[in-house]
């Protein structure tokens, strides 16, 4: 048997090929497949199939990609309903692959229609040696089953049956294989490590110590972080197959004047995507500014809307493949155009532009201490915003920005902060959007404050 995964940064997702005899297969693919044909051509393996656990909510799957590249079969959950060719699978249902056999479980709880994949090498024996267990079981953690309005209750009590009575049922030395790792918001503080046991995580889980589902639903579901607005969507993205990337429309260079026609004519939005200090300095007014160094994807699913067209706004060719590749992954896929001479010729056709002070963090702690200081802005989580401040801040996270920017007054100068200041950037993207210009980004965060001198409480 081989074994490879690959994890994709920022959306913490762990995918897997898993070949044996010449053959493999693809569990949980992310949407951009070459990094999965290019590994089975270096293994002389062929794809034959295509497994996933559930319908994911955070990214965009590979699956139809795979299937229209090298022909692989969608395995998918029977539950799933979805609308491509497919074998559905349900409980007890094997799929055989050289010497591999992989058994499904039904793991309802992170979602409806989940399931795992119990994996036999029968060159080693007859036992399970592995187990690809999506997002239901997560390295110190377990999947969240708040994602669907109205349904965490029952999905919470599916979710303890699920790992309870299935899954900590498997041997103590089967291998887990999750779908994502640290980072992600699937589940609400998983692991370092990416990988685990079944007999690790019934002992140092702090999920799994739970007796009975209602103590452990009381206990899941307490202080859930949000779910960004992708995750809403994608899932239904999924079911139906998303579409194609060789069908989309290649992305056009574009001349200042017939941007700004564009941009007029279909409602579309400037996404500046180069570092804070470049955005600082210069930018289109009324632009949204995500830097791709940030959580770029994760971001960008969370507050740019679907359903309008999206103009790339660098200089950098590398930067906008980045970007167009990461948009992609959260179902962003209406990029009309970046621009041909970048925000310099925007610039010099007169267009509106707009800047963004950044300030030092002497400047900020001096303004701290004058006779009227700046409001302050953390735009963290609130749990990271609980694990330390500064003194007097308000804690409202970068996406609720769009809907309580109201809490930032017009006239007052107001500071953003975040951990190294690309999230405040965008933070203040959304504030001047809404008519707030005295605003402003302490440069490098909450680090640099604090190894300048700055303290939190």
């Amino acid at each position: 048997m081989l074994s490879r995964p690959v994890y994709t940064e920022k959306i913490a997702h762990s995918s897997y090929l898993v070949g044996s005899q010449g053959r493999a297969v693809i569990i949980d693919p992310r949407r951009d497949v070459d990094v999965y044909i290019h590994m089975a051509r270096e293994l002389d393996l062929t794809i034959t199939h295509v497994l996933q656990t559930h319908l994911h909510a955070d990214f965009l799957s590979g699956h139809m990609e795979l299937a229209d590249r090298v022909g692989a079969e969608i395995i998918m959950p029977a539950s799933a309903g979805s609308d491509f060719p497919h074998q559905g699978v349900s409980e007890g249902d094997e799929i055989a692959v050289g010497k591999l056999r992989f058994r499904v479980m039904e793991t309802p709880g992170h979602t409806p229609e989940h399931i795992t994949y119990v994996l036999v090498d029968l060159d080693r024996g007859d036992l399970p040696g592995a187990v690809f267990c999506g997002d239901t079981l997560l390295v110190g953690d377990v999947g969240r089953p708040d994602l669907f309005p109205g349904q965490a209750d029952a999905l919470t009590h599916k979710l303890y049956a699920s790992l309870h009575d299935k899954l900590l049922r498997l041997p103590d030395f089967v291998e887990v294989y999750p779908a994502h790792g640290p980072g992600s918001l699937c589940g609400r503080a998983i692991g370092q490590r990416r990988r685990s046991t079944i007999g690790y995580e019934r002992r140092l889980n702090a999920a799994l110590q739970f007796k009975d589902p209602d103590t452990f639903r009381d206990w899941l579901l307490k202080d859930m972080p949000p779910a960004p607005d992708h995750f809403s969507r994608l899932s239904e993205i999924n079911r139906r197959g998303p579409q194609l990337l060789r069908k989309l429309e290649p992305l056009a260079t574009l001349a200042p004047s017939n941007a700004r026609d564009l941009m007029d004519e279909s409602g579309g939005i400037a996404l500046d995507i180069r570092g804070a200090r470049s955005f600082s300095r210069s930018h289109i007014a009324g632009s949204y500014h995500i830097s791709t160094r940030a959580n770029f994807p994760t971001l960008a699913g969370w507050v740019i809307p679907p359903d309008r067209p999206i103009f790339l706004i660098s200089s950098r060719e590398e930067e906008l493949t980045e970007a167009c590749e990461q948009l992609h992954r959260v179902g962003l896929d209406h990029i009309k155009g970046q621009l041909l001479t970048g925000i310099q010729g925007w610039e010099a056709e007169g267009f509106p532009m707009d800047s963004l002070p950044l300030l030092e963090p002497t400047e900020f702690l001096d303004m701290l201490k004058g006779e009227n200081p700046p409001m302050v802005v953390d735009v963290r989580s609130a749990d990271e915003f609980a694990g330390g401040h500064i003194a007097g801040a308000v804690n409202i996270p970068v996406a609720d920005l769009r809907t309580r920017y109201a809490e930032v007054p017009v006239d007052r100068p107001t500071v953003l902060t975040c951990n190294v200041g690309y999230v405040a950037s965008l933070g203040c993207s959304l504030l001047k959007q809404r008519g707030r210009h005295r605003v402003y980004n302490l440069r490098g965060g909450l680090t640099r404050f604090v190894d300048s001198g700055g303290t939190l409480t």
